[in-house]
């Protein structure tokens, strides 16, 4: 064999091997959002968010439909004025395909001449395109 066959040869098969792997690797690794690839995940994002008064945070754990209404700015003026959250407790988390429904315990700090405030809340979750947010309407 001729050097030149040698070298054509082993670039060949170099070029094969990087497209296969490439592929492979592309096709086995599944799209994924930190934070947001489980009900449960989504849900601690959400509130771990709002408990450090990260509102920014808070906003990108909804859904686009929301987002599509209410801009970041709105959202952030609005929570920066409510009640601060305090703690959570995420109860009972249930999947059927693309949607999920928890039941959450939320403590809010008290207010001017208030006690602090607990409710039993039940959060929506919609599945879009791999990430899941908390979905309002």
């Amino acid at each position: 064999m001729s050097t030149r066959f040698r070298i054509a040869a082993l670039l060949g098969l170099l070029a094969t091997l990087v497209a296969t792997f490439g592929l492979l690797g592309c096709a086995a690794t599944p799209r994924t959002y930190p934070g947001y690839s489980t009900p449960q995940s989504a849900l601690e994002t959400y509130f771990a968010s709002s408990l450090r008064r990260d509102y920014s945070t808070t906003y990108q754990s909804y859904n686009q439909a929301y987002r599509d209404r209410v801009s970041e700015q709105e959202f952030v003026s609005h929570r920066q004025q409510a009640s601060a959250l305090a703690n959570y407790r995420i109860g009972n988390v249930s999947t059927l395909g693309g949607t999920a429904t928890a039941s959450v315990t939320l403590t809010f700090a008290a207010a001017a001449g208030q006690a602090p405030r607990t409710v039993v809340v039940r959060e929506n979750l919609v599945d879009q395109a791999g990430a899941w947010k908390i979905r309002v309407w």
